[in-house]
């Protein structure tokens, strides 16, 4: 599945891709996937988070935090591929909320488990097989982890049976055309528009209820410019100079590339914020309800 069509700037991105993450595994084959997460996450994106430098992230969770709190007033959450922690963590702001966390790698959870500390329990688990009773939850986030799940139909059953009647599942996933080489290098099985997302949304027993803000080409151009910078970063720590992709500092500049490219950026996401994501082929965010019995 796939959203826009190919275009010249994807060749751009797989340039950018290939050198941003030349010694990284990538992942051939479902059977390749305990190896390929236990290695995802590095001392370089706990950097970047701890930092909270990375715009993308934060609007995409601050979208994902707002649908919570408007949507689950109290009870019990599940972040499902929690990952380091940045979207529990941003969730502890939520009053009356019992947060936890699910993450598939044991190298990624010792990281989430340091990173959220006492603000939310984190668990060891598959989202293909949730260990949890049914009905235990009045929310569920997944945020970029559906498309990396080759068993995408199980996954949101095992969600359904989780949440409450009633409950609901604030996800996102990437909207984005990609070349085979560039899914196997982050992981991706298969990529959406609004309308596959809704029909397996739908097939799984859940309701979307509500679009929320994806900012699609913003996005696009906001991830070019963290790769970008990401494969700078990598050239810097090869001559002996670490850097994070959040620090990047072009000769003679004291502002971060990032930051400056971010910014540039900024009217075309705050243009963005007025579409109708409900029309939008690249509504990729999204809020669902557990209907039926």
């Amino acid at each position: 599945m796939s959203g826009a069509p190919l275009r010249f700037l994807d060749l751009l991105e797989l340039g950018m891709l290939l050198a941003a993450k030349a010694d990284r595994r990538k992942l051939a084959d479902p059977s390749d996937d305990v190896e390929f997460y236990e290695e995802f996450f590095t001392d370089v994106d706990e950097g970047v988070a701890s930092a909270r430098a990375d715009l993308r992230k934060q609007v995409r969770v601050s979208g994902v935090i707002d649908a919570v709190r408007r949507h689950v007033p109290k009870g019990s959450v599940l972040d499902v591929g929690c990952g380091i922690g940045e979207t529990l963590s941003a969730m502890a702001t939520l009053e009356h909320l019992d947060l936890h966390g699910l993450e598939y790698s044991q190298a990624t959870l010792a990281r989430a488990a340091k990173f959220v500390g006492s603000r939310a329990r984190v668990h060891h688990g598959s989202a293909t097989a949730l260990p949890f009773d049914d009905g235990s939850f009045e929310g569920i986030t997944c945020v970029e982890v559906l498309e990396h799940v080759a068993a995408e139909g199980r996954v949101l059953s095992e969600f359904r049976r989780v949440l409450k009647l009633g409950g609901v599942l604030v996800l996102t996933v990437p909207s984005r055309h990609w070349f085979p080489i560039q899914k196997s290098l982050i992981g991706h099985y298969r990529h959406y528009d609004r309308e596959s997302l809704e029909r397996v949304l739908s097939a799984a027993g859940l309701e979307v209820i509500e679009w929320l803000p994806n900012y699609p080409n913003w996005h696009r151009l906001a991830d070019y410019s963290y790769v970008a910078c990401s494969a700078l970063s990598r050239a810097a720590s090869r001559r002996g100079r670490p850097a994070l992709p959040t620090t990047v500092t072009l000769p003679g500049a004291s502002t971060p590339l990032l930051e400056q490219l971010f910014l540039a950026l900024e009217p075309l996401r705050r243009r963005e914020s007025a579409l109708d994501y409900s029309g939008l082929p690249t509504s990729t965010s999204v809020v669902a309800r557990k209907v039926g019995r």
